[in-house]
Order: structure tokens, then C-alpha cells, then sequence
């Protein structure tokens, strides 16, 4: 019998069947996931089909390729898809668990902001695929958060329009998606819910496939692809895997950088009878280099080293260029030695502009690599060894030297002032270099024209031998001038980004850079004025070069910091010195020269820390090798230069391309089959230049000891 006074137990609820519970995920967040993940997929189809680098243009892929890896990125957006709502799902789930009202609107203000940031990440990374061709991986990442504040000023200098709506727009469709799109997809009918789902899935489950299929394949194929504009033979499994992880979408190119890298092969070493031979200098104090100085041979000289950002050689009149744009260099050529023949080490600012002043290679790291806050390597800089001798010392530059925090190197006891884009806003000179911390991030460039005024007042502020350091930015993309200095005001530039300028519109592109090519010339001449106004003229040495070129398609790419052919590598170097015979020098040179041939026309004793050649020396080797670097965002590759040779290797795609430039200087052809002694030399000696560079930077403890090795 039942208790009269116990209540009966209600019957227990059977459990739902599976299907039933799949039928209500259907029609709730499985429709809405299925939804976002729809038009995330035809939103990254559009792109891949309209930007200039999308995946979908690209005229070296099969058509495989390109669907196999369209598929890729839909599996991609899938796990992003499903990991969102799972999380947005346990915030609602916590919500609803907490009493409070205001937690429970701030969990839902955390689960907005979250979808918000989402997109805003998305769009950033489609915004900077579309700048530069490669999407937001993680050490891009890094570098973003690095250098954001003089980012940001490019960025709003190149498109202002991108900045103002991309934000806008991907915040707003972020909190659409979680507030808005659900009650939309809630009012469709119960069977166009779950039709949206099983046609989601559908695709989905075929992306699936394509993505396993082109995997297999490119693990298996064996033909090539050639791009003629190079002579590079791509084979297809190389091109796959690197258009994958950089072009395939924002989601596969961040998924595949948190991934471990494989283990790099063995690098075979040469014949013992064929080694590099490397010297490794013992660090000498600055007190010891001072006592190896004769001062009977000494010529305390002034010393003005100018370095203009993306200046091609055969842009110079002096070196060819017709007309000439260049007046002010052509006339300072007449009474200077021009070399001929001049490399930089580095297709890139970060790392090349301050090569004139370091005399060392740049390869410090593997990977994006930025200078770090406290280096324990030795910096031999030359301004700061002549400060020691007595020289008043200025850097003045029209760039931020703050970025990738070239600063940091920059920046040392011997260094009297130190003028930048953030100190010179307003022209107000900041003083003595330690007097404040100058970190102006937001501020990227300032007039050439200020630059030289500062340089030019600081030279006339106190008596004896000076080194001064300019660094000029006009002809940097995107080729803007002060409206007094254009000579068409009215010009309106087309729209362009870092690695798409419009080819239509190509000719006036390249006049706008010829125009500010002219305007650093103009203000070169003008130091030059200063300088022999001050009667200072017949003391000083005169250097003038670029820390890199300019691209204009010659091999499929524009403007610079990308492949290292020679329309990016080849700098003028013109050296103007006292009772020097004018005349053009043909001998190898690369941008380290500079501080070791500086010293000798000082009559100074060679300098440990310097990595290059005097090229004052009377037989100059021939087969001298000289070192070339690419690492950014839309290359990878080390070269070396040698007797006419130059083989570049691409440390993406897995190979080397070996072109003899003497009888092919436009580096159209890859000769490695007709040369493959010559191959197999070149490809050795690169090999030992990385591996002795990494191991010196690596070894801290050699730091003490050792200045970086020198290659002979």
C-alpha cells in the first residue's frame, strides 16, 4: 500500500532518441553555424577570385590545386565555425546558470565582444593578404604586434578608405552573426533549417575529400611548373605545399604556422679541399683599436655616409639612366669613383640600411628576426669607432628607426644625436640621444627636405671632424611628395597596394618615383652646398648609395623586399674623397664595403668587426663572394654572387636557381644543368656562409670572444 501521505513518483522521462535531439540541433545553432560557415566560404571564393594574389588567379596552379585547396580552407573555416559556437554555446550555457543580471549581461557583452574580435581578426588578415600577398601566420602575428603603430601609419597613408570601413564592417557583421543572425535563421521553416544543414554538411564532407585527395596527389606528383618570366622550374608538390600554407585562406595559414615544423635535412658539406676559408677575428676593445692607430698616416677627415631608400642603380644618370633625373649625383659622380657592381646584402630596409654603417651581413636569425633589446653580440658601428677618435657623431634619418626596433642596434654610447621621423615632428630638435625616450611608433616618415635641415644645422655647431649619418625616404612606395614638390599637384595616384601597383597605369607610377627619386637628389645637393659653404668641402669624404631597389614586374613582382634579383639587389655606390682620381670601378662590391673602405681613405687600421672588403685594394679578386638575404612576409630566400654566377635558394619552395648573369644579366634562365660543378660549388659555400653566421649569433658565448667571421 502507498503512504496517504506520500506523493507517487512521476514517471521517469525516457530519453529523447538521438534523432530527435540531431532534428533540434538542426533547426537551432546547427542551421545558424551552417549559415555563417556558407558565407564565410563564399566570402573567401570572392577573394581568392578578385585580389591580386588570390589563390584563384594565380597563374602557376592547375586547376587541381586550386580546388584541392579551396576545399582545404573550407575545412578549415569548418573547425573555426564549430569551435566558435562551441564556445559561444558555454557562455550562453553559463548565463543562464547565474542569477545576477548584470553578470549575466556581461557574459553576453564577452560573447559579442568575442565574435567581434573574431571578425576583425578575419578581415585584418584578408586586409593584409590583400597589402602584401601572404595572410597573418603566427610570427606575422608577432611582427604586426611589433611594429603596429608605424603599420597602422603606412596603411592609413596608402588607403585611408580600408581602415575606416574594414573595421566597421567586421565588427558589425561579428555582432550580427552572434545577436542577430540566429533569430533571422530561427524564422525560416523547420525543413529549410535542416535542408541548409544537410547541404552544408554535404559540401563539407566533399571539402573533406578534396582536401585528403590533393594531399595524396601532391605527395605523389612528379610533373613541374615553369614560370617563364624566371626560368624557374616549380615542381608541384613544392608549389602546393607553400601555396597552402600561405595563400590557401586566413584560417589554413594560421592553423599550419601553430604547427611544429619538420626537421630540416642534413646540409652535405664540401670536399675538405673545397671548404670556405673563415676567419674569426678576436674582439679587440675600442682602447686596443685605438692604440694600432698611426697617427702620421691618419686624415682626420669629416665623414657623410647618405643612404636612399629604394634607389635601383640604373635609375642614376651616372649609371645610364636617360634622361638623367639625377644632377645632383651625376655631378658629385664626375669627381667621385662609382662602382659598378655594388650589392646589397638584403632586399629589405630592416635589415639593409644599416649594412653602410654595420659593415657586417644581417643574417643574426632564423625567420622574421628583429633586433633584439639587449644584444650581446658586439656592434661595431662606425660612427661610434670614429667617435673615439675625437669625431662628433649624428644620425639623421627620414624614416622611423624604431621599426622592426633598428633602433635598438642603432642607438649606442658613441652616437652624439639622433634624429628621427617621431623627434623631428614640429622640427624640434630633441637634444642629445639619451636625453628622452623618443618612442613616437605613430609618426613613419618626415620630409626629406627637414631631414637635411636638421643635418645640415647640427654639422655648423661646433668645430673638428664630424660622421654624419643621413637616411633619405622619398622614393619609397607610395612615391608621395609634399604637395610644394610635386610637379603634377593636380595628380590623382591610382589605388595600389605594397605589392600591386595597377600595370595600366604603370608609366605614371614609375614618373611619380622618378619624381621623388629627383627630390633626394635635390636635397643631396643641397647638404653638398651646406658643406662647402662651411668650407668643409675639401676634408670630407662623401658616400652615397641605397639600402635597396625597386621592382617594376621585371620577374612578376613589384616594388621590393621580395625574390633577390638584381632589379631589387643592385645599389649605386658612388665615394667621393680628397685628391681622389674620378673614374668607374668594376670590381665586386656589396654595401658592407663601406665602413672598411671608409677607414682606409682615414688612413685607419682595418677593423675586426667588419665583415667587408676595403675597395681601395689594388687587386681586387674577381671571384669574391658576396651574400644576399630575403626574410619577410613574401619571401624567403639567400643567394650568392661569384664570377659572373648568381644562385639564389628558394628556402620556400625547396630549391635553388642558378643564373649566369655575364651572358644573361635580365636573369631569365636557370642553368643549373649546364653548370652543375658550378651549382654544387656556390650551393656549398651558401651553405657554410648561414651556418657559420647562425652558429656565431646563436653562441652567446663566442660574443665575448669574437667579432662575426669574415669569408675569403
Amino acid at each position: 500500500m502507498t503512504d496517504p501521505g506520500t506523493a507517487p513518483k512521476p514517471p521517469a522521462t525516457p530519453p529523447r532518441p538521438w534523432t530527435a535531439a540531431l532534428t533540434e540541433w538542426q533547426a537551432g545553432p546547427g542551421a545558424v553555424a551552417a549559415v555563417v560557415w556558407s558565407l564565410g566560404l563564399l566570402l573567401t571564393i570572392l577573394c581568392s577570385a578578385t585580389f591580386p594574389e588570390g589563390l584563384l588567379r594565380d597563374p602557376l596552379l592547375p586547376s587541381w590545386v586550386k580546388v584541392t585547396l579551396t576545399g582545404t580552407e573550407a575545412v578549415s573555416l569548418g573547425i573555426l565555425v564549430a569551435v566558435s559556437f562551441a564556445v559561444s554555446a558555454g557562455l550562453r550555457r553559463w548565463a543562464g546558470s547565474v542569477r545576477s543580471a548584470a553578470a549575466r549581461v556581461g557574459i553576453e557583452g564577452l560573447r559579442l565582444f568575442a565574435a567581434a574580435t573574431g571578425m576583425l581578426l578575419l578581415a585584418g588578415s584578408w586586409a593584409v593578404f590583400w597589402a602584401v600577398g601572404r595572410f597573418v601566420d603566427a610570427a606575422g602575428a608577432g611582427f604586426l604586434t611589433a611594429n603596429f603603430g608605424q603599420l597602422w601609419g603606412f596603411a592609413r597613408q596608402w588607403n585611408p578608405w580600408l581602415l575606416a570601413v574594414v573595421p566597421l564592417l567586421a565588427v558589425a557583421s561579428g555582432v550580427a552573426a552572434a545577436r542577430k543572425l540566429p533569430r533571422f535563421v530561427a524564422g525560416w521553416p523547420v525543413r529549410g533549417r535542416g535542408a541548409t544543414v544537410r547541404i552544408a554538411g554535404t559540401f563539407i564532407v566533399l571539402s573533406v575529400a578534396l582536401s585528403i585527395a590533393g594531399e595524396i596527389a601532391q605527395r605523389f606528383a612528379v610533373s613541374s611548373v615553369d614560370e617563364a618570366i624566371t626560368g624557374v622550374s616549380y615542381p608541384i608538390g613544392n608549389i602546393y605545399r607553400v601555396r597552402r600554407d600561405q595563400r590557401a585562406g586566413p584560417v589554413t595559414c594560421l592553423l599550419r604556422s601553430l604547427l611544429p615544423e619538420g626537421s630540416s635535412p642534413e646540409v652535405p658539406g664540401p670536399p675538405a679541399s673545397d671548404r670556405v676559408r673563415v676567419e674569426r677575428p678576436l674582439i679587440q676593445s675600442p682602447e686596443e683599436y685605438r692604440s694600432t692607430v698611426d697617427s702620421s698616416r691618419r686624415r682626420p677627415w669629416n665623414v657623410v655616409i647618405v643612404v636612399v631608400d629604394s634607389v635601383r642603380a640604373d635609375c642614376v644618370g651616372a649609371y645610364g639612366h636617360r634622361p638623367s633625373i639625377t644632377p645632383t649625383l651625376d655631378a658629385l659622380a664626375a669627381q667621385s669613383v662609382i662602382y659598378t657592381d655594388c650589392y646589397t646584402p638584403a632586399s629589405h630596409t630592416s635589415l639593409a640600411a644599416l649594412c653602410p654603417l654595420t659593415g657586417q651581413y644581417p643574417l643574426r636569425g632564423v625567420g622574421f628576426w628583429q633586433y633584439p633589446e639587449r644584444p650581446t653580440y658586439p656592434r661595431t658601428l662606425i660612427y661610434d669607432v670614429l667617435h673615439g677618435l675625437g669625431y662628433r657623431t649624428g644620425l639623421f634619418s627620414s624614416q622611423n628607426e624604431h621599426w622592426s626596433h633598428m633602433s635598438r642596434h642603432l642607438v649606442v654610447p658613441g652616437l652624439d644625436r639622433f634624429s628621427h621621423a617621431p623627434t623631428a615632428e614640429g622640427l624640434v630638435d630633441p637634444g642629445p640621444v639619451n636625453a628622452a625616450d623618443d618612442v613616437g611608433i605613430s609618426t613613419n616618415l618626415v620630409d626629406d627636405r627637414v631631414t637635411i635641415d636638421r643635418a645640415a644645422a647640427w654639422i655648423g655647431e661646433a668645430p673638428g671632424p664630424f660622421c654624419l649619418s643621413i637616411n633619405l625616404q622619398a622614393p619609397h612606395f607610395p612615391y608621395a611628395l609634399p604637395a610644394s614638390a610635386q610637379k603634377n599637384p593636380g595628380r590623382k595616384p591610382p589605388a595600389m597596394s605594397f605589392i600591386n601597383l595597377p600595370r595600366e597605369r604603370l608609366a605614371e607610377i614609375r614618373e611619380m618615383y622618378e619624381d621623388c627619386v629627383s627630390y633626394a637628389d635635390a636635397q643631396i645637393g643641397r647638404l653638398i652646398d651646406r658643406i662647402k659653404a662651411l668650407g668643409e668641402w675639401d676634408r670630407t669624404v662623401f658616400v652615397v648609395t641605397a639600402d635597396h631597389g625597386q621592382a617594376w614586374y621585371e620577374h612578376g613582382f613589384p616594388t621590393h623586399g621580395s625574390r633577390l634579383y638584381d632589379e631589387v639587389m643592385k645599389v649605386p655606390l658612388i665615394v667621393r674623397a680628397p685628391g681622389r682620381e674620378a673614374r668607374a670601378d668594376g670590381r665586386p662590391a656589396i654595401l658592407i664595403d663601406i665602413p672598411p673602405t671608409v677607414f682606409e681613405l682615414l688612413g685607419l687600421p682595418p677593423h675586426g668587426g667588419f665583415q667587408g672588403e676595403s675597395l681601395l685594394e689594388p687587386s681586387p679578386r674577381s671571384d669574391r663572394s658576396r651574400y644576399l638575404l630575403c626574410v619577410t612576409t613574401l619571401s624567403r630566400q639567400v643567394a650568392i654572387v661569384r664570377d659572373g654566377f648568381k644562385l639564389i635558394r628558394d628556402q620556400e619552395y625547396g630549391l635553388d636557381i642558378l643564373y649566369h648573369l655575364k651572358s644573361d644579366p635580365a636573369e631569365r634562365r636557370d642553368v643549373r644543368s649546364e653548370y652543375p660543378s658550378v651549382a654544387r660549388e656556390l650551393g656549398w659555400r651558401l651553405d657554410s656562409w648561414v651556418q657559420e653566421q647562425l652558429a656565431y649569433y646563436g653562441d652567446r658565448e663566442r660574443h665575448s670572444r669574437e667579432f662575426p667571421p669574415r669569408f675569403r
